[in-house]
């Protein structure tokens, strides 16, 4: 039973470490240039505009029609489905675009595999000294 109960432990172990190690590797990266120049030279798949308000949106496939950026709302934290979004330019302050850190991503890869690696060998019972 024991052998049963540690194999779905770490079954279970995988995803949420590959969850936690994309989604602690990206930041949000504030650009120097104007949205309509970000938007278009770029082409992020998700940018976070600051309102003059300080409100701040994130919209996915973001595209510039006219004098507006148009998209989609990302899903929000309550998993509210995502909006059609529309904004005029000239109300966005800011846009940030969201980046990953290769070297951070590659870091805990190793770290979360060796980690995984020294449980499974300690959750097998398979040691040489193991009377």
């Amino acid at each position: 039973m024991k052998r049963l109960r540690s194999r779905y432990v770490r079954r279970a172990l995988v995803p949420v470490m590959a969850v936690s190690l994309l989604s602690a590797c990206g930041h949000w990266k504030v650009q120097e240039m104007s949205p309509r120049q970000v938007i278009l030279d770029t082409e992020p798949k998700v940018v976070r505009l600051t309102m003059l308000d300080e409100r701040e949106i994130e919209v996915s496939e973001p595209q510039i029609r006219n004098d507006q950026i148009v998209g989609e709302q990302v899903k929000t934290w309550y998993g509210a489905d995502p909006a059609p979004v529309r904004v005029p330019i000239d109300s966005v302050s800011v846009v940030a675009t969201r980046e990953t850190n290769w070297h951070t991503v590659s870091t805990v890869g190793w770290i979360s595999f060796s980690v995984g690696l020294f449980y499974s060998i300690l959750a097998s019972g398979d040691w040489i000294w193991h009377e």
